[in-house]
């Protein structure tokens, strides 16, 4: 009874007369349990499918719901490590060599203009010790952008244009980005051609 309770609880696929084949070749569950899937083959009975199972469910480690829980826990813990770490790694990627520095996160600017002007102002008024990091952000691609708005090429030339007279400004342009989801991964300035 021992033995057959121990072969139902292994797999379902496994019955009555399964066990008592499995018992009359091994004798104990210890040596079943010992057994290889070639082993449990020779068992009259047990076919393709039911061996396999039935090694597997004697051979893998019992998961209960607090260890799949843990497991669970764990890889969610080593995931917001790893993106705690890439993101300490962008923030050395931007850091600035100068005494201060200062991000300005522009959401939503429809056609770019508003970015374009304070692009504009931080290179006329800063200084070399204070470092500016401008993210000027729109929910349109940049199809799009082009598509709504004809000076759309004239105002992102200009924008690269004012980062590159400024050595204390970075400018980085996000196209098609929705101000209730996050950031593309990188804040790297984007390339218009």
């Amino acid at each position: 009874a021992d033995f057959l309770t121990a072969c139902k609880q292994a797999t379902r696929t496994i019955n009555k007369t399964d066990a008592t084949s499995l018992w009359e070749h091994f004798g104990t569950v210890a040596d079943l349990a010992k057994a290889s899937q070639d082993e449990l083959a020779l068992c009259p009975g047990l076919g393709e499918k039911k061996v396999p199972l039935l090694h597997d469910a004697l051979h893998k480690p019992f998961s209960s719901r607090t260890t799949r829980n843990r497991q669970k826990k764990k890889q969610k813990q080593e995931e917001e490590e790893k993106k705690q770490q890439l993101l300490e790694e962008e923030k050395e990627e931007h850091q600035f060599q100068g005494e201060t520095s200062v991000v300005y996160l522009n959401l939503g600017d429809g056609d770019f203009t508003y970015s374009l002007d304070l692009a504009r102002y931080l290179a006329m008024h800063q200084n070399d010790k204070q470092q500016s990091l401008l993210v000027a952000t729109g929910i349109d691609t940049l199809e799009e952008l082009t598509s709504k708005y004809k000076d759309t090429p004239f105002i992102l030339e200009n924008l690269k244009k004012q980062q590159e007279k400024s050595s204390s400004l970075t400018i980085s342009i996000q196209h098609g980005v929705n101000a209730v989801v996050p950031l593309n991964d990188s804040l790297e300035p984007v390339e218009h051609k």
